[in-house]
């Protein structure tokens, strides 16, 4: 809806609110596919960040420490969610803002700092079983987020 109000200057009635695809104006049309393209670029700029970082991880956390990185990368995860709230409080900011901040938590992924601490930490025995928690923790809160918001 904020797409199609934005850019196309829509000013009819919510775009979700008309039932069918047909029943569209081609703003809300337009706009909803320029939001798809929008976090398919997203996506796919984060995965490369991941993709092309991940393997210099292990020696910048040698350098600059665990803990630095660690931060950083939760810092950059929490970018996104922090740009999404302010342009709901603050109409007036374009909706590309979030997009473009969710593409940079690829730079220092969170999830690639924590496999190294847990490599460091437990012994060769162990470290299946580290890695095992620490993907069911995530998927875990992955899957269940979206249900408690539905109750909170």
């Amino acid at each position: 809806d904020r797409f199609a109000r934005k850019k196309y200057g829509y000013e009819g009635d919510d775009c979700h609110s008309f039932q069918s695809y047909h029943e569209k104006p081609f703003e809300c049309v337009a706009a909803s596919k320029d939001a798809q393209t929008a976090a398919s670029f997203s996506e796919f700029t984060s995965n490369s960040f991941t993709l092309v970082t991940s393997s210099m991880m292990g020696s910048i956390t040698d350098v600059h420490g665990r803990r630095f990185m660690l931060i950083l990368g939760v810092f950059l995860s929490s970018l996104g969610p922090s740009s999404l709230l302010l342009i709901v409080l603050r109409p007036s900011i374009n909706p590309f803002v979030f997009y473009a901040a969710k593409s940079l938590q690829g730079l220092a992924h969170w999830m690639v700092v924590a496999l190294s601490c847990i490599a460091d930490v437990l012994r060769p025995q162990q470290r299946a079983a580290g890695v095992g928690l620490l993907m069911a923790g995530f998927w875990l809160g992955l899957c269940l987020a979206p249900t408690l918001a539905v109750f909170l």
